[in-house]
């Protein structure tokens, strides 16, 4: 019953993880685009914001990782397109881990 169940909830997974992905990307990328606030509260707003929807991101990636998806040689469609969706999420989240060490580190130079 239980492997039963892992199936089940791997199949719904795989279903799901794509467009979940898609959609946190997109709305990731929307916010992203705007401008930048130069004052202080709002300023840091943004970025805890971004650091929100970069962490919704990576809640997703575990999330597929924990589906243990099979890394056959043999990939149907939906496996192809959760490793290629996985592989631009972690892009994103690297992306937008080293923008966040850009923006502490002009941080301090303002300060100094």
């Amino acid at each position: 019953m239980t492997e039963a169940f892992n199936k089940e909830s791997r199949d719904r997974l795989v279903t799901f993880l794509p467009q979940a992905l898609s959609k946190a990307l997109t709305s990731y990328h929307q916010f992203m685009e705007q401008t930048i606030p130069e004052e202080a509260k709002e300023f840091s707003a943004y970025h805890g914001a971004a650091k929100v929807a970069i962490s919704h991101v990576e809640l997703l990636i575990k999330l597929a990782k924990s589906a243990e998806l099979p890394k056959d040689d043999t990939k149907d469609d939906e496996q192809t397109s959760i490793m290629e969706m996985l592989a631009r999420a972690e892009q994103e989240v690297h992306g937008f881990k080293h923008r966040q060490d850009l923006w502490e580190q002009e941080g301090e130079e303002d300060v100094t």
